[in-house]
């Protein structure tokens, strides 16, 4: 069954830092749209392992 291009998703990244209260905005955004939840989040990670950050809070975007 093919998906109808009108139906198809994608996933972006993007970190914010909590817990600072004159930071707003975000600190990093996907440049593109990734095709799967996972490659989303495997990009995130990778930038969490650069900035060598805490863990990562996993929230969707609209609940915030």
């Amino acid at each position: 069954m093919a998906i109808d291009p009108e139906e198809r998703r994608g996933w972006a990244a993007i970190i914010y830092q909590t817990g600072v209260a004159d930071v707003f905005g975000a600190l990093r955004g996907s440049p593109r749209l990734h095709w799967t939840q996972e490659a989303a989040r495997r990009e995130a990670e990778e930038w969490v392992s650069e900035m060598k950050s805490g863990p990562i809070h996993w929230q969707p975007l609209e609940t915030i």
